[in-house]
């Protein structure tokens, strides 16, 4: 092989499922990724293997697109995906093909030259079955199971989530890597900003007084149903303080707030960037009860932006605050609302949750998610 031939830009597909309408979690994660890519590697080529419209986000447009007709559903990724993505990769000679999403429709036959990446961010549909829909259970139990035959590599976002895996799917130790993601952690003067825009919403009555922050969807996992019984119990002592719920209900009939939000309770839905960086900043404290994460992006926003943080003492949780926030049973009502009592009565343990958070925070970047990302694929592609 020639050195110009060794050396070529390397090229890579990755998958857009899932996020043509909403920037949450998994499409943070895919955006981000992307951009800290490009930043370490100027040369990568990056293709969108995109079920959507390449105006349908705005991000989409910043990278090339390969539109994948029928794969905007999961019953259309798992019918229709696995060929779209071989043909893909095919078309546009891609040495890598990463499914950020956590499917891995992988079983048509490949290129010679593509290596498979995928993103499992967590195990709860074989750790946690109650708390997942049907056909999510059903990809774990077979499609992710099937990775260790499927994917050259399985990239996961804690130690936790790794250990629940490896006990779970195994067969995957000689190709499961850590890679935790990163935050956009603010400036000073950035944080300075939000903080102003935080008490100008409060001024406008978008934002109320003084107020507890939860962020997440109304995935029963979420635990959301024990946080209101804490935060009705809390009024009784502090009937000032508000909960502000943000995050999209995906769940309808299924979720805490099927009916209307009850007293001092705030449903704020899903929120653009800027007006979600604003609640963050302007919260008293962020609370995070779930019942298991692989992760827990909330969380670490909440640490950068420099907000006392209470969390569950599950899962990855303990691993990602590091010490940095006040951790709680989640399924204990009354710890949480002692938890909830704490920080916002006592000043001095504020202070210290909110500075050693946000120093926590700092040490997690996209661009070091993207270096272990890019060392993987570098070995599954030498150049």
């Amino acid at each position: 092989m020639s050195t110009s031939a060794r050396l070529r830009p390397l090229r890579l597909g990755m998958f857009t499922y899932g996020m043509g309408q909403y920037t949450t979690g998994i499409g943070r994660y895919a955006s981000e990724l992307c951009y800290a890519l490009t930043r370490l590697d100027p040369s990568l080529a990056v293709w969108l293997l995109n079920p959507y419209a390449p105006a349908a986000m705005p991000w989409f447009q910043d990278f090339r697109n390969q539109h994948l007709p029928g794969t905007a559903t999961l019953p259309g990724v798992l019918v229709r995906g696995h060929r779209a993505l071989a043909v893909a990769a095919e078309r546009l000679q891609l040495d890598i093909v990463h499914d950020p999403c956590g499917i891995a429709p992988f079983l048509y036959p490949r290129r010679a030259g593509t290596r498979r990446v995928v993103t499992v961010h967590d195990a709860i549909p074989l750790a946690a079955p109650q708390l997942q829909p049907v056909l999510t259970r059903l990809v774990f139990r077979t499609l992710v199971r099937w990775t260790r035959f499927t994917a050259d590599a399985v990239l996961t976002t804690s130690r936790s989530a790794q250990a629940d895996l490896l006990h779970h799917v195994g067969g995957l130790a000689d190709r499961l890597v850590v890679a935790p993601p990163g935050t956009r952690w603010p400036s000073d003067a950035e944080l300075a900003a939000r903080e102003q825009r935080a008490r100008e919403a409060q001024a406008a009555g978008d934002l109320p007084p003084r107020y507890l922050l939860a962020v997440g969807n109304q995935d029963p996992r979420k635990n959301i149903a024990r946080l209101l019984e804490a935060h009705h119990r809390l009024r009784q002592h502090l009937p000032d303080i508000a909960l502000v719920l943000v995050g999209p209900d995906t769940w309808g009939r299924h979720s805490a707030l099927a009916s209307a939000p009850p007293p001092g309770v705030a449903a704020l839905g899903y929120l653009s960037d800027a007006d979600l960086a604003a609640a963050y900043a302007g919260a008293s404290a962020v609370v995070f009860p779930s019942l298991y994460e692989g992760f827990g992006q909330p969380a670490l926003e909440g640490m950068a932006h420099g907000v006392p943080v209470i969390a569950s003492n599950r899962s990855a949780l303990p691993e990602l605050t590091g010490g940095a926030a006040l951790l709680v049973d989640p399924e204990d009502v009354a710890a949480l609302t002692a938890a909830m009592m704490r920080v916002l009565t006592d000043g001095a343990l504020a202070r210290r949750l909110a500075a050693h958070g946000r120093q926590r925070a700092a040490r997690f970047t996209w661009d070091a998610t993207a270096a272990t990302v890019l060392d993987v694929y570098r070995s599954l592609v030498p150049r």
